[in-house]
């Protein structure tokens, strides 16, 4: 008798970030950790991919040109509903914060450890899993 692997799916998260360095460094660390990342340069890429792809997390850069991150995570919030994960990047906590009376949007402030970051994920994913998908900003 053989023993059968058990199916393991890779959870897909997609970044938001304008800068290309911070979207590299992002993919790099989570794929290393084996999630499935996407990445794009603004808010209105992200809403094409979140229209054209099953996300399960969203993480975005809260300062960006175009839409920020908090008009991302409201447009989420719109269509998909408010109880998507997001965690939203930022060097200023306080034009971000009024997000965190949502129990599925987490905040962390740059700079930030990549083990930090996990473990929101991981809350996100443990504490709040239900059959809809994440968005992470």
């Amino acid at each position: 008798m053989t023993k059968k692997k058990p199916n393991h799916i890779r959870k897909k998260l997609l970044v938001v970030d304008d800068d290309p360095p911070m979207r590299t460094m992002l993919c790099e660390i989570l794929e290393m950790a084996n999630y499935e990342v996407i990445t794009v340069e603004n808010g209105m890429a992200a809403l094409e991919i979140l229209q054209q792809q099953s996300i399960d997390l969203v993480i975005t850069d809260v300062m960006m040109p175009q839409m920020s991150g908090i008009e991302l995570t409201q447009k989420i919030r719109e269509r998909y509903g408010a109880e998507r994960p997001v965690i939203l990047t930022s060097g200023s906590m306080i034009e971000a914060a009024r997000f965190l009376e949502n129990p599925y949007t987490r905040l962390i402030e740059k700079p930030y450890s990549i083990n930090d970051l996990y473990k929101l994920i991981n809350d996100l994913f443990l504490n709040h899993s239900n059959p809809t998908k994440v968005a992470v900003a």
